[in-house]
């Protein structure tokens, strides 16, 4: 190459340098950095609340636990007495049996609802359950047996019989349904 080659190499690379020094920037760059700016501190913002919200649930947590294990009023929580036998008169070591396990007592809540019971008008009977009025078609059939007890016999009977035969047929179709489910 040269010398004079060299120069208009210069030149042309002074001049892209040039050009891509004054290039602007793309339209909407402000409201790119902005939005970019914003969004970074709205994570920043998640970051400290989260951390708040769990040192408060660590702090409930905590203050439940501890109120949780409280002794109740009016319970005594002393260490067991060592028990001593007979032989520790002599000279024997004392022997310190395990404690006894106690049941925690159970909590009664302290808001009670009043419970709203609904009373009957009719006053309570002596016989339970008690006797219902008997229905129309029960009175007409109590009618006939008394005027025609015969019939009313015969009537029965035939009904018995008619029961008797759908009993079967039930049972024959269940059968009949087992085996074809096999």
């Amino acid at each position: 190459m040269e010398p004079h080659d060299r120069c208009h190499w210069d030149e042309w690379l002074n001049k892209a340098l040039q050009q891509y020094g004054e290039a602007n920037p793309r339209p909407g760059i402000e409201n790119r950095v902005l939005a970019n700016v914003y969004a970074h501190r709205r994570a920043h913002m998640y970051r400290i609340w989260a951390w708040a919200l769990g040192g408060v649930a660590v702090v409930v947590f905590s203050l439940l636990l501890l109120w949780h294990e409280r002794p109740y009023p009016g319970e005594h929580h002393d260490e067991p007495a060592a028990r001593v036998s007979q032989d520790s008169a002599m000279g024997h070591q004392a022997q310190v049996l395990p404690p006894i396990p106690q049941r925690p007592r159970t909590r009664v809540s302290k808001r009670l609802r009043p419970v709203i019971t609904e009373t009957r008008s009719n006053p309570k009977l002596e016989r339970f359950p008690s006797p219902r009025p008997l229905s129309p078609q029960e009175l007409a059939a109590l009618r006939y047996a008394g005027r025609y007890p015969q019939e009313a016999e015969l009537v029965a009977k035939e009904q018995e019989k008619f029961d008797d035969e759908v009993r079967q047929a039930q049972q024959q179709v269940e059968t009949s349904f087992s085996i074809s489910n096999e």
